[in-house]
């Protein structure tokens, strides 16, 4: 009996001390599981680092393996394709088309003020931009960021080259992309530094336009933060290659809006805005624009006539685009040149 109850002692000892080398063993949560793996994060300057408030919601990162919907978008993005045999195609004569006159605020060179209202229902088609893994990615702060498709495809390939020019796999972050009037309303009324602009006073209704931050992997960073300072300023050196624009800073993230490579080439070089641009495109000449490819286009301006439609002359046999102003006339854009 003494045998026994020694065994039984010794059994309930041996138990104890296992269970308890277990809860010892017990592995520690990550500290930061959205961490990615070999990125650095760089350093802010101040105690306090520019990172999103508890309550914000943190910048998605993008998933490499989310497949691409099939379904075609009617904006696909064909007038892109820079291919140079286009551009050689030789100008025989215009022919004249009709085009309706509602569009007007159609197209990526719509001017958006107070003087120049716009209504987001004229947008089109716009797409998620976590669905959309064409050229590279996009970080967007919330999954229910929406942007224009060529517009979306033009920023993952900025995304993609600038990663590749700085060695780093940062990205740009969609801080706000397309926005309806009432959205744009409800924020401009709790948000006012954030969102300046009154509801059809903003170009982030026309699906082309987004304010942009850096995202590192592990921390979201103002654009114009000095921690990220390679990111912007290639970003300005280059944006026009990929045919955007940089427009007015809110609360140190940029604003970029997509007009178009030969657009946004010419007002570079020349240091317009897109008000400038459209102003020059009054006087009636015509731009022969040549781009970072050393390919040439050839951009005029219509003026509407009265009615319901308006009669264009474009050039015969060669490949072009036209898009309203929102100030009472079309530009046409060629590939190539025309007299």
């Amino acid at each position: 009996m003494k045998k026994t109850a020694f065994m039984l002692a010794l059994l309930m000892v041996l138990s104890l001390s296992v269970a308890s080398c277990g809860k010892n063993q017990e592995p520690k949560p990550d500290p930061n599981p959205d961490a990615t793996p070999g990125v650095t994060d760089p350093t802010p300057n101040d105690p306090t680092p520019d990172e999103p408030t508890p309550d914000a919601p943190t910048p998605d990162k993008p998933t490499p393996d989310e497949p691409t919907p099939d379904d075609p978008t009617p904006d696909d993005g064909a007038f892109l394709v820079e291919d140079a045999e286009e551009f050689k195609k030789p100008f025989t004569g215009y022919e004249t088309i009709t085009v309706e006159n509602g569009n007007l605020q159609v197209g990526e060179l719509v001017l958006i003020d107070a003087s120049h209202p716009y209504s987001a229902d004229k947008a089109g088609e716009v797409v998620r931009v976590k669905s959309y893994n064409v050229n590279g990615f996009a970080a967007v702060l919330t999954s229910k960021t929406t942007l224009n498709f060529v517009a979306l495809r033009k920023m993952q390939e900025m995304n993609s080259d600038m990663q590749t020019a700085l060695n780093v796999t940062y990205l740009l972050c969609i801080q706000a992309g397309y926005l309806t009037n009432e959205e744009l309303t409800d924020l401009h009324t709790n948000y006012p530094g954030e969102y300046p602009e009154a509801a059809g006073e903003s170009d982030l209704h026309t699906g082309r336009a987004a304010t942009v931050s850096v995202f590192t992997g592990a921390m979201n960073y103002p654009f114009r933060n000095s921690a990220v300072t390679n990111v912007a300023g290639w970003v300005e050196e280059n944006a026009h290659k990929y045919g955007y624009i940089m427009g007015n800073d809110v609360n140190e993230n940029a604003k970029l809006r997509y007009v178009g490579v030969p657009h946004a080439t010419y007002m570079q070089a020349n240091g317009l805005d897109l008000a400038g641009y459209l102003a020059k495109l009054q006087d009636g000449e015509k731009l022969q624009i040549t781009d970072h490819q050393d390919l040439t286009w050839t951009v005029y301006r219509v003026e509407a006539s009265e009615g319901a439609s308006s009669e264009i002359q474009v050039p015969t046999g060669m490949t072009y685009s036209i898009s309203g102003d929102n100030d009472g006339g079309f530009i046409v854009t060629v590939k190539g040149i025309c007299e």
